[in-house]
């Protein structure tokens, strides 16, 4: 779940006043983390959904053990890559959508 620090960022971002609530919506794929519905009050919007992205710790064969091997260094490096990807997307490209495209704003 989000920590104080994540949860101040979120206000900050948004305006809101205070958090009402968090919901896990689903875990990352391999433990790599979680999406979270957050619920604010005095802001906006009433809800956010933040992504929180954190690697299992270790390396290679010292990772968590995955039933398919898919724990490797080349696959954790993949992972994350494909997350930082997809952030710089919503940071830099989402905007240009037009109206009929609905996309997740990016705080």
């Amino acid at each position: 779940m989000l920590d104080e620090d994540h949860l101040r960022i979120i206000l900050d971002a948004t305006g809101a006043e205070s958090v009402a609530s968090t919901q896990s919506v689903q875990s990352l794929w391999s433990g790599y983390g979680e999406i979270v519905r957050v619920r604010l009050k005095g802001g906006d919007v009433e809800s956010v959904i933040a992504k929180r992205v954190q690697p299992p710790g270790g390396t290679g064969k010292d990772r968590s053990g995955h039933p398919r091997g898919w724990n490797t260094d080349q696959s954790h490096l993949r992972k994350l890559r494909s997350y930082e990807v997809e952030a710089n997307w919503y940071r830099h490209f989402s905007s240009q959508l037009n109206q009929a495209c609905r996309v997740a704003k990016c705080y």
